[in-house]
């Protein structure tokens, strides 16, 4: 039993940790312009950081940055079409287009990894421990998928610039969304072991009740 609770609390401070981490990449450029899922040398001395709701933008080294509004879906191809003065495959601008809308399961992820802690310190029994179990799962869920899209966005993005218009890196932002994603994940299994152990404990107990 102390060994369970030991790893339910465990699933409970990573869901904790996950969920300050999404909380990083929710505020990355244009919010945070150093929080950024790819940073892009661009010719000219320009660079460009993007982020889940927008960019920003730095014509001449030493200058201000400009940042875009904040908003749900960008288009990353436009913006370095616009920068490199350049043109890119209208089927990878669409798509990337397209994709940025998913952008937004950042911060709905955080919102279910809180649900998840949340329920994880409340539950105090079989069904408690279920519902934050599934609800740390819905969590990992979102997460890695939106991992996957920064992932496949971006990553045309970086293929663009290698391909003529600069250089360019992932930034901080990428890393820490799937620093979070794969401590979602470790949390569930927690969440789901202690769960399972803590049924099979009281189905014990009941057993020896019954006995007497």
């Amino acid at each position: 039993m102390a060994v369970s609770k030991l790893l339910h609390y465990a699933g409970s401070a990573l869901l904790f940790i996950a969920m300050i981490l999404t909380i990083v990449v929710d505020i990355s450029a244009p919010v945070v312009k150093d929080i950024s899922f790819v940073s892009l040398d661009l010719p000219g001395n320009a660079d460009v950081q993007f982020g889940v709701f927008g960019y920003c933008y730095q014509g001449v080294t030493g200058s201000e940055s400009t940042c875009s509004s904040a908003s749900i879906g960008y288009d990353p191809a436009g913006v370095l079409e616009r920068v490199a003065d350049s043109a890119i495959n209208n089927i990878r601008a669409d798509g990337t287009k397209a994709l940025s809308n998913v952008f937004v399961l950042h911060p709905v992820g955080t919102g279910v990894l809180f649900i998840a802690f949340i329920l994880s310190l409340i539950a105090k029994s079989t069904v408690g421990g279920i519902l934050a179990t599934l609800a740390a799962a819905v969590a990992t869920v979102i997460n890695v998928v939106a991992v996957a899209v920064d992932f496949a966005v971006f990553s045309i993005l970086l293929d663009e610039v290698k391909n003529g218009f600069g250089e360019g890196r992932y930034g901080n932002a990428i890393y820490i969304a799937l620093a979070a994603a794969i401590l979602s994940v470790i949390s569930t299994v927690l969440m789901f072991a202690t769960c399972c152990a803590g049924r099979r404990r009281r189905r014990r107990e009941s057993r020896k009740m019954a006995q007497y």
